[in-house]
């Protein structure tokens, strides 16, 4: 498995941050290359074919996602969740696929200085989610 991970921010000003990242990977397909976690942010976008081994949870159970070139699928994060107590956050993992290929992922999150509805700093509310994904 090789992973390069990078991450850069795309917006300036403003009270969010567009952000993105990609890795590239080859593994088996059992192989979990990021842990179940939920989306943090406001969503993520997965740019469609360029990530095999994506799946969700669906009443409890990680199921496959299919995700065709040319398709994206958004996910709602936990920061959207606080504007929207209804919306359920989308948990996932990225498990190893049979090629070697990029993924891109698009993730929008609020600066770290905005107060977030729940009066926490928005760089708090993160420290707290990326806490709770190491220790799962």
């Amino acid at each position: 498995m090789k992973i390069c991970p990078h991450i850069g921010t795309l917006a300036s000003g403003g009270r969010h941050l567009l952000r993105f990242s990609f890795y590239q990977a080859s593994a088996t397909a059992t192989e979990v290359i990021f842990p179940a976690h939920v989306d943090f942010g406001l969503l993520t976008a997965y740019i469609g074919g360029s990530a095999p081994g994506l799946q969700g949870a669906i009443n409890g159970h990680f199921v496959d996602i299919d995700n065709p070139p040319g398709s994206i699928i958004l996910g709602a994060g936990t920061t959207l969740r606080m504007y929207d107590p209804q919306i359920t956050p989308f948990r996932h993992q990225v498990v190893g696929g049979q090629t070697e290929r990029l993924s891109v992922v698009f993730f929008s999150e609020p600066r770290s200085e905005v107060v977030l509805p729940n009066g926490l700093m928005a760089g708090e509310h993160l420290r707290g989610i990326v806490a709770s994904i190491r220790k799962e």
